[in-house]
């Protein structure tokens, strides 16, 4: 995890002591101080022996971050650049989705739903739509869009939920300093 730019409070060792930090690079964790995690239940009676076709609708949760930190298994945390494989031509000539972030506003969708899967789900679709440039990762592979993506697969059986970047063009502070960077750990 890379925080740079700006103020962060960072947990000390000790419980209930914080300490700011401004433009630190943290590495070598060993685990995370705490964790998040996002439930959606509810009770469903399906007939026995039957087809059943079931749509799911929900408002998902949206983060943001507009201190350039990477948050999506997409983006190589020592460049801020998207890896390689996400790349796009463009009329200039240009490959890269974007060179560099600005701003990042993501949101997780739940597809593991508790991880009570019976089976595979025969058909399962996917559209995002977005005023930004979207990018997202999922089982190795990247998809992308203008305006919009969609995600299809074929007797899919969720092993985790999906993470959607929607992103803003910008350039990296001055105040970065990738991990890879001996002057970091000064």
């Amino acid at each position: 995890m890379s925080c740079t730019g700006g103020s962060v409070f960072l947990p000390s060792k000790e419980p209930g002591d914080y300490e700011e930090a401004e433009g630190w690079t943290i590495t070598d964790r060993e685990e995370d101080l705490w964790t998040k995690e996002i439930s959606y239940f509810w009770v469903q009676t399906f007939p026995a022996g039957k087809t059943v076709h079931i749509r799911h609708t929900y408002t998902p949760s949206a983060k943001t971050t507009n201190t350039g930190m990477p948050f999506s298994s997409c983006i190589n945390p020592d460049t801020w650049d998207y890896q390689d494989f996400v790349r796009i031509p463009t009329p200039t000539g240009t490959d890269h989705l974007w060179d560099k972030l600005e701003a990042q506003h993501y949101v997780e969708y739940i597809l593991t739903t508790a991880n009570n899967w019976q089976g595979f789900i025969d058909d399962f679709n996917l559209l995002v739509e977005s005023p930004l440039k979207s990018v997202g990762c999922f089982e190795g592979h990247p998809f992308y869009g203008e305006k919009y993506f969609a995600l299809s697969r074929k007797y899919f059986y969720p092993e985790r939920n999906l993470s959607v970047d929607f992103l803003e063009k910008g350039t990296i502070p001055s105040s970065y300093k990738p991990a890879s960077d001996p002057a970091s750990s000064a």
